[in-house]
């Protein structure tokens, strides 16, 4: 297709956009800059094609990638707001979230305990999950 009259912008062919579009890890702004063309344009086309929608989420998907392996980077290194930023994330199913409950059971049911681990440390945070895992794999044990 010849570009279209009174425009300065030529139609780009699939290739020409998947190229791109992987090399920007599916940044729309940074590949229709490096097309050359308007990025509206270059959101349209996508719309209008499959193909170029799974390009467009394989990419980002790298991009995902390449963030999720800086994070592991920076909790191996012991990076305090990476470990916690992953402990609220993916830790979540874990336990590891914004608020924690904990429920007692035997002698401890009878204690009264106001619970606030927002006054509990990193630290402690960790050393009372490992405990309470600990706990949960002996009653888990004795079934």
């Amino acid at each position: 297709m010849p570009p279209v009259k009174g425009t300065k912008y030529e139609i780009k062919t699939d290739e020409e956009i998947t190229t791109a579009l992987i090399k920007n890890y599916g940044n729309l702004t940074a590949s229709a800059r490096t097309l050359g063309i308007l990025r509206t344009v270059l959101q349209r086309r996508i719309q209008h094609s499959p193909e170029l929608k799974e390009v467009l989420n394989e990419a980002r998907d790298a991009l995902i990638d390449i963030a999720e392996e800086g994070l592991v980077g920076n909790v191996i290194k012991g990076n305090l707001p990476a470990i916690m930023y992953t402990l609220k994330t993916i830790g979540k199913e874990r336990g590891w979230g914004e608020s924690q409950d904990i429920n007692f059971t035997g002698k401890m049911a009878n204690l009264n305990l106001n619970t606030d681990l927002s006054k509990l440390t990193n630290e402690e945070l960790v050393q009372l999950e490992l405990l309470i895992g600990k706990a949960t794999t002996n009653n888990q044990n004795s079934d």
